[in-house]
């Protein structure tokens, strides 16, 4: 029963949400609510009082955030899935190397540990990366770079992934440098995020290709691949957060569906932009990427300090500070069996009485303590007065 069927049956209050077409076409969503008045004569509703309500911003507001809920859903989902593959080999792996296998299987056994650990380090360094920018503690540590060179760090860090799928890479580069004003470690990022997803969504043994061109006032990057592709009705949205490649959430590198928004967010921090191409399913995908391009012929050098290691490679006093027993624990024995000398302390004064017994080289410190933070922790270290300098390592 329509409901205004029922109100004219039963006398109640009429209320609706439907659209209405406007002048130019649109269609817009009205709420209208209206009192029944019934005729004195016959008890029966003869007329109704009441208005009609423009809510169209109001609905779209609505199902925007439902929308935004249930990708906040399928992406727990994903995290919890994509958290738990690692560990399955990694796990298995830590239980081959308690039996002792041969040098061989041992040397595979690491080497498929360190990739999955690999993988998830990325994973989470992207959320922790959408929650700084976020909460804007993303700082652009600018400098004047060539984008060959950025092009051939990103490359590097990639190779492996594009190696273990024996896709074929094509780099086409200018022969003269071309340069921007960015930050070299976000840029690489950037590029290493497409690459990724061209060798994660490319079938095994395909074709990527990166190349990089200019305009008078740009510097455009480029990444396309022979991959899965992408429908046209998802192109607008692969950037949204928690969106993922349709159709492709089942493959076991599926990702979290926050890359390419965080691409995006970083170009668009450089003053860039980026866009996709595809031209359907099976028919591969461009992404480009444009910056502003930095005038003039050279580049400039950043300042770096250079770690003053006086002892040459003797052995160094080391401390570290970590409230996660076990990290702490790790690190000594990766220092020790370097040939340091270790101390270990997990909470900020302990620290501060440590250096001031032993008066260490270097000093790494957790950030994230309770109570005396390791930024409070390096205020003090620095403000005291030691027999050297210590060298400060943020972990």
């Amino acid at each position: 029963m329509s409901e205004f069927q029922r109100a004219l049956e039963t006398g109640s209050t009429f209320e609706l949400e439907h659209r209405i077409r406007a002048s130019s076409g649109e269609y817009r969503w009205f709420l209208v609510r209206a009192q029944t008045e019934l005729d004195p004569a016959t008890g029966m509703p003869h007329r109704w009082y009441g208005a009609s309500v423009d809510i169209h911003d109001r609905r779209i507001a609505e199902q925007a955030l439902a929308e935004t809920d249930r990708r906040k859903d399928e992406f727990l989902a994903t995290l919890a899935h994509e958290l738990r593959n690692p560990l399955a080999p990694i796990r298995t792996g830590l239980t081959l190397l308690n039996m002792n296998p041969p040098p061989d299987a041992a040397a595979r056994t690491r080497d498929v540990m360190g990739r999955q650990i690999t993988h998830m380090v990325r994973l989470i360094d992207d959320l922790l990366d959408v929650s700084r920018i976020n909460s804007n503690k993303i700082e652009l540590r600018r400098e004047r770079l060539d984008v060959r060179s950025v092009v051939d760090e990103a490359i590097e860090a990639n190779r492996p992934a594009i190696d273990q799928a024996a896709h074929r890479l094509f780099v086409s580069l200018p022969a003269k440098p071309l340069y921007v004003e960015a930050d070299r470690t976000r840029l690489v990022q950037v590029l290493g995020n497409l690459l990724t997803n061209a060798a994660k969504y490319t079938p095994h043994g395909g074709r990527i290709e990166v190349s990089v061109d200019s305009s008078e006032s740009e510097v455009l990057l480029c990444v396309r691949d022979s991959g899965v592709g992408i429908d046209a009705a998802a192109l607008d949205r692969i950037f949204d957060m928690f969106t993922q490649v349709p159709g492709q959430a089942h493959r076991a590198e599926g990702g979290l569906g926050i890359g390419l928004s965080l691409v995006k967010r970083l170009v668009e921090m450089h003053g860039g932009s980026v866009s996709a191409e595809s031209e359907g399913r099976d028919a591969g995908t461009t992404f480009r990427v444009s910056l502003p391009q930095s005038p003039g012929s050279a580049p400039s050098t950043p300042g770096l300090k250079a770690f003053d290691d006086t002892n040459g490679r003797q052995a160094l006093d080391v401390l570290v500070l970590d409230d996660n027993v076990d990290a702490a624990e790790m690190m000594r024995a990766v220092l020790e069996a370097s040939g340091h000398r270790v101390s270990v302390a997990h909470s900020g004064r302990d620290a501060i009485s440590l250096v001031t017994a032993r008066s260490p080289d270097v000093a790494f410190l957790d950030i994230g303590l309770p109570g005396m933070d390791g930024y409070e922790v390096a205020r003090r270290l620095r403000d005291m007065q030691t027999s050297r300098p210590i060298t400060l390592v943020a972990l």
